[in-house]
C-alpha cells in the first residue's frame, strides 16, 4: 500500500505534518476538565510563570498540576525558587510539587 493510501489510517496531526490540509472544528463551550480523561495532567516543564500556573490550576485542578524543571534546558534553582515566591497557598504548593 503507498503512503497516500495510508493518509486515511493516520491522524490528522499526522497530515498536518505532511502537509495535507485538515478541517477545523469549533471549540467544544466546556472545561477541559469536563472533556479530558480523568488521567490528564499538566506540567509547566520548565515555563516559570505564574499567569500559565494559575490558568492550568484553574482550568484542570490542582490536583492535575505538577510542578518541573525541565533540566537541562531550564535551571533548577529558578524553578524551585520561583515556586517558593509563585502566588499559590501552602497545600497548593506542596500538592504542585509533590
Amino acid at each position: 500500500m503507498a503512503a497516500s493510501d495510508q493518509a486515511h489510517l493516520m491522524p490528522e496531526s499526522s497530515l498536518a505534518f505532511r502537509g495535507a490540509s485538515t478541517d477545523v472544528r469549533p471549540v467544544p463551550a466546556f472545561p477541559v476538565q469536563r472533556r479530558g480523561p480523568p488521567a490528564l495532567h499538566a506540567t509547566n516543564s520548565g515555563v516559570f510563570s505564574d499567569h500559565t500556573m494559575t490558568c492550568a490550576i484553574a482550568e484542570l485542578g490542582v490536583v492535575r498540576v505538577m510542578f518541573s524543571v525541565d533540566w537541562p534546558f531550564a535551571s533548577n534553582t529558578a524553578g524551585t525558587d520561583w515556586l517558593r515566591c509563585a502566588p499559590l497557598k501552602d497545600r497548593d504548593r506542596a500538592q504542585i510539587s509533590s
